[in-house]
């Protein structure tokens, strides 16, 4: 796809329609790094069931929230919630008695749509656009987290971004009966051979530098189970330190190319820790 045909963060397709989702392997230094496996591939029945992407930027200094609470996103969102970090501290008194003091920082809002399917969190700092529920793919995914970030862009009056993280939770619903972690996930617990290898509760993180892509993957899998069914957490969050500046007139490219590029370190992740087992499960 020509660079020059860049509009915002999307690219067009040979029909003019909106694709982020082809990228060129070849741009990319990780291309050999799964020599065989599809990094691409559709899934009929794709796992996922929550995708984000999250911005960290600069700001202006005399930029204060309430800039950023009147944002509109369109009829279909709520009005604004606020947003808190709540953090404890500890006093210790004379006496010796001790007292737990809350603290609650207001960190920016919240904005959801009304059937809950979609979130945007914006702060003096941060931007987040949450999908939740069944996902259809990357284009309809990316086009409209561009289209909120732009109306944030705006008003937080972005001078940078600092880092790009995009982070996809999939739900991989196993057969009925005994399972092996291992023979659905090839990024798993190690259990003693002189153990069961079945296991009834599962919490797993590890964090995996993707040198070749610029690019830090954690991922994070647990067991769930719900009745007599379970089901696999598999969730690959994916992120990188840039210095984009909103300034530059290559800044959609450049935003562009560090999404494609996460995107293809997440569908890496994704490949490398899945079996053919569980391939055959998602279609």
């Amino acid at each position: 796809m020509p660079r020059d045909r860049t509009v915002g963060w999307v690219g067009t397709d040979q029909r003019g329609r909106p694709d982020l989702s082809s990228i060129d392997p070849a741009d990319f230094r990780g291309r050999d790094m799964l020599p065989g496996l599809d990094q691409g591939r559709h899934y009929e029945h794709a796992p996922i069931v929550q995708a984000i992407l999250e911005l960290r930027v600069m700001t202006p200094d005399d930029l204060i929230m309430e800039d950023l609470e009147a944002l509109n996103f369109g009829q279909d969102y709520a009005d604004p919630t606020t947003l808190y970090h709540l953090q404890g501290q500890l006093t210790f008194s004379e006496e010796g008695s001790v007292a737990s003091e809350p603290q609650r920082d207001h960190v920016g809002f919240g904005f959801a749509r009304e059937d809950g399917t979609r979130v945007i969190q914006v702060g003096l700092r941060r931007f987040a656009f949450i999908w939740s529920g069944e996902y259809t793919h990357w284009g309809e995914f990316s086009t409209e987290a561009e289209a909120a970030w732009l109306a944030y862009k705006g008003a937080a009056r972005v001078v940078s971004v600092e880092r790009v993280g995009v982070r996809f939770v999939n739900q991989i619903r196993l057969p009925e009966g005994h399972v092996e972690i291992k023979d659905y996930l090839r990024t798993s617990v190690d259990i003693s051979a002189y153990l069961p290898q079945a296991v009834s509760s599962m919490f797993f993180q590890v964090e995996i530098p993707i040198v070749e892509l610029d690019a830090g993957a954690t991922v994070t899998s647990a067991l769930m189970s719900e009745g007599d069914s379970q089901a696999l957490l598999l969730d690959i969050d994916v992120k990188t330190s840039t210095v984009l500046s909103t300034e530059d007139e290559a800044f959609d490219v450049g935003a562009r190319g560090t999404l494609d590029r996460l995107r293809f370190a997440k569908n890496y992740v994704f490949e490398a820790c899945i079996t053919d087992a569980t391939r055959g499960l998602i279609g």
